[in-house]
């Protein structure tokens, strides 16, 4: 009797799991969809406000404006999440972010639109964003159990890269053939079909609806609980700040992979097969990671992770080896990305409440979202004053011949042009980023290895 009892309760085990992995299923494809929509229309409004203005500041301020309600309001209102229903809050907030989008059509169609209006709508629009991107966290840690939390995190990461590779492709092609307000309808289309599916297919539960004693906790009580529950478990707050550090560091990276490529070929092309392998070698690492079994250390597979790619993917990019070399370096960054996020993902779902995952998600974004503007205005200063006037004036310290693939020194020191220069300064702001990472995995890896040292005593 006991034989068949336990294969009921393992048929039925089973039959829950598939059960939950269908709901996650939906709700990633059509809220992967709806992002794809989504990242087009931005792809399209940087490329209309530069063309307009043809200032990269202009386009920057789009960006800033996007992306600063994560900053700053994204952590003070992150109770509301974990006090709604998470689907009324992510329909509200994408409808909203959807008028929003409206809007700007219809001023674009009217010929009427300009700067102002754009940043004072997308303001509007990151701000409800930060309010979904919470919400859908919790929406897929209710949806997903430990057991596939592996996969979904590797299916979130395996559709991030695809929708990086697809939206310059898919919105410079409707620009080119239909115009700006193509690519809104086709945004607009996505947000319907994500919309109806959650709220007819997906089934979530209701969480903190009635009198249990969270929803009794004032606002600030609430807010409060989160950062208490983070001091607590040092293990989740050591994971956020690691990777708010990592951010800083990928971002200077970022800055500077463009000059650097752009100054030392003079080429757009070589530029766009460089970026071309980075969304390549993501999804590479994303099928990696969703196909993998869950490691027994997350923290650990993190720390080894970005110590590849900081370690291996910088060092080949900083030397002027040339396009076939940078495009392995750029491999070796970007494969690992999927890897870290997906255990970085994983490891929060199963440690944090799922009553308190929309405060701690807000945290982690508010740190994610602040070092990056950071790392790039940092790189940008730092190639502009202090490494391409170090490689451009001579003399120069010997060792400049990594850059350069010239002569260095007092005496065989050759004059590089401005472009050569900008190309060989960029290069070192990226083998000094990349080191500056390496000491930062060893000295994590480190500690992570103290910790669990002293917790085995």
């Amino acid at each position: 009797m006991s034989l068949f009892s336990s294969l009921g309760k393992h048929a039925r085990k089973s039959r829950n799991h598939s059960i939950g992995m269908q709901g996650f299923l939906v709700l990633w494809s059509t809220q992967s969809l709806s992002q794809l929509g989504s990242q087009m229309t931005s792809f399209a409004l940087l490329i209309w406000v530069y063309q307009q203005s043809n200032s990269a500041l202009a386009s920057a301020l789009l960006a800033a404006c996007t992306y600063a309600p994560y900053i700053c309001s994204g952590v003070l209102m992150s109770a509301v999440v974990d006090r709604c229903n998470v689907k009324v809050v992510m329909v509200l907030c994408d409808g909203a972010s959807a008028l929003c989008t409206v809007a700007i059509v219809v001023l674009y169609a009217k010929g009427s639109l300009e700067l102002p209006y754009l940043y004072a709508l997308s303001a509007v629009s990151g701000f409800m964003g930060s309010l979904q991107q919470p919400a859908s966290e919790v929406a897929i840690s209710a949806v997903t159990t430990t057991a596939n939390r592996q996969r979904a995190g590797g299916l979130r990461s395996l559709s991030y890269a695809v929708n990086t590779m697809l939206v310059p492709l898919l919105a410079t092609a409707l620009l080119s053939a239909w115009g700006f307000p193509t690519v809104v309808v086709v945004d607009l289309t996505s947000f319907v079909l994500a919309s109806v599916c959650l709220m007819t297919v997906v089934r979530i539960p209701v969480l903190n609806m009635g009198g249990t004693a969270e929803d009794r906790e004032s606002y600030g009580q609430a807010l409060l609980g989160a950062w208490t529950w983070l001091r607590g478990h040092h293990d989740i707050l050591k994971a956020l700040l690691f990777m708010a550090v990592v951010n800083l560091f990928a971002s200077m990276d970022d800055a500077a992979l463009t000059p650097m490529v752009l100054s030392r070929t003079g080429s757009q092309h070589s530029l766009g097969i460089v970026n071309a392998t980075a969304g390549l070698a993501m999804l590479v690492g994303a099928i990696i990671v969703t196909l993998s079994p869950r490691p027994a250390d997350r923290m650990h597979t993190m720390i080894l992770s970005m110590l590849c790619s900081f370690g291996t993917g910088n060092m080949l990019l900083a030397l002027p080896l040339g396009l076939p070399w940078w495009c392995v370096g750029i491999a070796c960054c970007w494969v690992a990305v999927p890897i870290e996020m997906t255990n970085q993902d994983a490891m929060m779902r199963d440690a944090v409440p799922l009553g308190m995952q929309g405060r701690v998600y807000a945290f982690r974004n508010a740190l994610q979202y602040a070092t990056i503007p950071c790392g790039s205005a940092l790189a940008g200063w730092l190639i502009d004053r202090v490494f391409t006037p170090m490689m451009g004036h001579a003399p120069r310290p010997g060792w400049a011949v990594l850059f350069t693939g010239g002569a260095g020194g007092a005496e065989g020191a050759v004059n590089l042009d401005g472009g050569q220069a900008r190309g060989a300064g960029a290069g070192m702001m990226l083998m000094v980023d990349g080191l500056l990472g390496v000491l930062l995995c060893l000295c994590a890896l480190y500690d992570h290895r103290r910790a669990a040292g002293t917790a085995a005593m």
